[in-house]
């Protein structure tokens, strides 16, 4: 596994190196470390499944740099967007079926920092929590080392929030 510290020129790095490779990264959020991949590589989307040996009908979250990336991903984007919350809204007809359910996505902004400036740049990308499906996310970067190296080919080092997002639906003026 390649490991580097978390910034934008190592983010830049290793998530081109990830599309020429279809392959998924482990890297840091504002809420808890994921796994993820750009949502253009459906095969290393794959491979997030099998890895977490997660249920098909669960699509990953879809994180974007700014509002307007959500163009193609949802059909609805004028709304506020709230730090450390992902949104499940109405999918964008010509996103791929692999990240939708029922016709609709999840998607979560991140503005600041290195992530945000790297979805900004390469576009946007999956993000589930690091650990095999219906086991605790991994939070602590040692133990996503050691539990997932020889596992997945990338990952990116540094700090992370200890918090999964909060998820909210809405249709229409309707949260749930």
């Amino acid at each position: 596994m390649l490991v580097l510290p978390a910034d934008f020129n190592n983010a830049l790095l290793i998530f081109r190196l990830a599309i020429d490779e279809d392959a998924p990264v482990i890297f840091p959020t504002d809420t808890i470390y994921a796994i993820g991949a750009p949502i253009c590589s459906i095969s290393a989307n794959e491979k997030i499944f099998e890895i977490k040996k997660r249920e098909r009908n669960k699509p990953f979250p879809i994180l974007i740099g700014e509002a307007r990336q959500a163009d193609g991903i949802i059909t609805e984007g004028e709304y506020r967007w709230r730090a450390c919350t992902t949104y499940i809204r109405n999918a964008a007809r010509e996103l791929s079926d692999i990240y939708k359910l029922d016709g609709r996505a999840a998607v979560r902004l991140v503005k600041n920092g290195w992530l945000g400036k790297t979805l900004r740049t390469v576009g946007a990308l999956t993000a589930t929590s690091v650990n095999i499906a219906n086991n605790p996310p991994l939070i602590k970067a040692e133990d996503i080392f050691t539990a997932f190296d020889g596992i997945a080919p990338y990952m990116l080092w540094g700090e992370s929030g200890n918090t999964p997002s909060t998820i909210i639906g809405l249709d229409g003026e309707k949260i749930r």
